[in-house]
């Protein structure tokens, strides 16, 4: 598990994720089956503490949005892109953003530094396109998520669904996009708030139309909607790959639980 830089500026925002073909373990027990944020931690140990890989994440990222560098026309530009996404994500979790120099993204990927700046002309600009390469994933998912279900209540669970297994499964990758949101350029803030927004509204909508039909119970939809987002993007400071829990598992219990904290109360 990266361990989370503890840092006022995080921002609460929205990201998204995929699905690689699942690991084969046994489901957790019912004492496991009830997950909140506050004993989240638990369930990883520092012996157990693995991370999902810069290759399965972006691999992750690539099964939900195949355009993930749809910018890069060439096919050797796209494979060298890729490689460099996967090196920025293992040294960002390795040694941090600031810790990192393009040097270090460059040799990871098996490349000369010259090489990463005819993709990349600076770390920052890295960062960006990573970012947006998530966000932009994450949202083609809750897109399909919502899609699925018509009544509000279903539509929530499986947004939420969503939204915690994306965050698990790109957990390293959706820490560093998340903490590290102030180095980008106001330019490239814009860019992910627009992301950020259509995702927000997926969920508004979702939250609104399930309150007028009586099947949510809340006063203040913003409140409510940044409450949710944040607990399932929480998931990327603690998550373990070698956890009792798939990023699927996980992101089930998530759904249901959201869903019964908002349900009327009897």
């Amino acid at each position: 598990m990266q361990k989370a830089k503890t840092k006022s500026k995080a921002k609460t925002g929205a990201k998204a994720g995929v699905t690689i073909a699942p690991r084969r373990q046994q489901r957790p027990d019912a004492a496991h089956a009830r997950v909140s944020a506050k004993s989240a931690a638990a369930l990883t140990t520092p012996a157990s503490n693995r991370r999902f890989s810069g290759a399965e994440i972006i691999a992750f990222a690539e099964s939900i949005n195949q355009g993930i560098s749809a910018e890069f026309t060439n096919d050797q530009k796209r494979n060298s892109v890729r490689k460099l996404l996967i090196a920025a994500v293992e040294s960002f979790a390795s040694r941090g953003f600031h810790g990192t120099t393009t040097r270090d993204i460059a040799r990871a990927a098996d490349m000369s530094p010259a090489a990463l700046y005819v993709h990349f002309r600076s770390k920052q600009e890295l960062l960006f396109k990573l970012t947006v390469a998530l966000a932009t994933a994450m949202l083609v998912d809750l897109k399909r998520a919502a899609a699925t279900e018509i009544d509000p209540t279903k539509k929530l669970r499986a947004l939420v669904s969503s939204y915690a297994r994306c965050s698990a499964r790109m957990h390293t990758a959706v820490h560093a996009a998340t903490f590290e949101f102030d180095v980008l350029s106001p330019d490239q803030q814009q860019v992910i708030v627009a992301l950020r927004h259509q995702v927000n509204k997926i969920f508004i909508e979702c939250l609104l139309a399930g309150r007028a039909r009586g099947q949510f119970d809340f006063d203040d939809e913003r409140v409510i909607r940044i409450s949710i987002m944040s607990l399932c993007v929480s998931v990327a400071t603690w998550f373990s790959a070698a956890g009792p829990l798939l990023p699927e598992e996980l992101g089930d219990q998530y759904g249901d639980m959201v869903a019964r904290m908002i349900a009327p109360k009897a």
